[in-house]
């Protein structure tokens, strides 16, 4: 019990006495008092009665207060404890933000690398692809080189072809015509025949050689021919050749006059010199 209420307690334990007290003086003075005093003393015994009820209501809601102070400490300790998390949060959240900005900064610096990195990879990639334009263009220009090459090749080839047939052929000539020459050497040996003063081979005794007419003209009302083989086929200065045509008609005869190494030129006469043109034949031997 709490000091206010014994306080109120002994100050109406003493109310009462004194009020017994002033019923009795009033009894003793007044008739029926006792009536009075008894309905004093119902009077007072209520008032105790409600005093002592209204004491264990002010109790009771002193108690309830006091659980209603002990539970609002405790829902201020939970708020206390439930700010002192959401402290430790926010401190989170500020370490967090801080920690996500320096990603952000990182990210962005390397956002930055890869974004410079790419452009220079693109730049590369367009070089290469010029380079890649530029290769294919000379290869292509390769190719049709080559391709000409070829070409070029296979035609040296077959004129090689040719003249190596020709070589052989004027080989095998020349072989011949060496051969009747030591013949005819040794049968005007045989006969005691020795004419060096002449020079020899150079009309029916002439190796066999066989050109074509390249160039014909005149010059000064002289008909002058041009034959494709010279020194190195053994043309001398005086040799004669046969000019015929394609139908090995002969049209007249060719006498050499100067020699080179691969063609040879000299006047011409004969039956039918006027049908002489580039690409009659000429031949030492018929």
């Amino acid at each position: 019990m709490s000091p206010v209420t014994k306080l109120f307690v002994v100050l109406n334990v003493l109310l009462e006495m004194l009020v017994v007290a002033g019923v009795v003086v009033y009894a003793n003075s007044i008739p029926n008092l006792q009536e009075q005093v008894q309905e004093q003393t119902q009077q007072a015994a209520a008032n105790n009665a409600r005093a002592e009820s209204a004491e264990q209501g002010r109790e009771s809601d002193h108690a309830a207060s006091a659980a209603s102070i002990q539970q609002l400490q405790m829902q201020l300790d939970a708020q206390k404890q439930a700010n002192l998390q959401l402290q430790a949060g926010i401190s989170d959240l500020n370490a967090q933000k801080a920690q996500n900005a320096q990603q952000y900064a990182l990210q962005s610096a390397d956002v930055l690398r890869l974004t410079e990195a790419m452009k220079a990879s693109e730049d590369t990639k367009s070089r290469y692809a010029q380079q890649i334009t530029d290769l294919r263009g000379s290869n292509d220009e390769k190719l049709s080189q080559n391709a000409q090459l070829n070409t070029t090749v296979t035609e040296l080839t077959n004129k090689l072809d040719v003249t190596e047939r020709e070589r052989r052929f004027l080989a095998e000539q020349l072989t011949e015509a060496k051969g009747r020459l030591d013949k005819q050497t040794a049968l005007l040996k045989d006969n005691n025949i020795d004419d060096t003063s002449a020079p020899a081979g150079l009309k029916a005794g002439a190796p066999p050689i066989s050109g074509v007419i390249r160039d014909f003209r005149r010059i000064h009302d002289i008909p002058y021919a041009t034959v494709s083989v010279g020194a190195n086929e053994s043309v001398v200065k005086g040799m004669e050749f046969n000019l015929i045509d394609d139908g090995g008609h002969f049209l007249g005869k060719l006498t050499i006059d100067s020699v080179e190494q691969d063609e040879a030129t000299g006047r011409v006469a004969g039956p039918n010199i006027d049908l002489v043109r580039p690409g009659v034949i000429a031949k030492t031997q018929l």
